[in-house]
């Protein structure tokens, strides 16, 4: 079963992607409440995809997260945020990259996260 990283500061909305994840038939292996926290926690894991909220508390953003997993990684990346205007140049320099916006429907998440891992 495919690795999924979760990156929310808030729990419902965490709690919430976690289980949208296992009906997409993927293991959300790892919930963090911040990037700081993500980052501190993924060492050498390798994700099939990583969602990431934009506005979380911390110093960093979910901008900022991207920028330091794209070091290492190329693993897919859907961010999650509710004011994506303020961000959508910073988002079109990170590769391979998807937009959710909030607020979504159950439905619309399930089928960006399955075209995002099916390539």
């Amino acid at each position: 079963m495919s690795s999924v990283a979760i990156v929310e500061d808030e729990p419902y909305i965490a709690m919430s992607l976690a289980k949208l994840v296992k009906a997409c038939e993927l293991n959300p292996t790892l919930i963090c409440g911040s990037g700081e926290e993500f980052i501190e926690q993924v060492t050498e894991k390798e994700f099939s995809l990583v969602l990431i909220d934009i506005n979380l508390k911390g110093q960093l953003t979910g901008i900022d997260v991207a920028k330091l997993l794209r070091s290492r990684s190329n693993c897919p990346i859907i961010f999650l945020s509710g004011m994506l205007s303020d961000y959508k140049t910073e988002i079109m320099n990170i590769s391979n990259c998807s937009i959710l916006e909030k607020p979504f429907n159950f439905s619309q998440a399930r089928e960006m996260i399955k075209q995002v891992t099916a390539r």
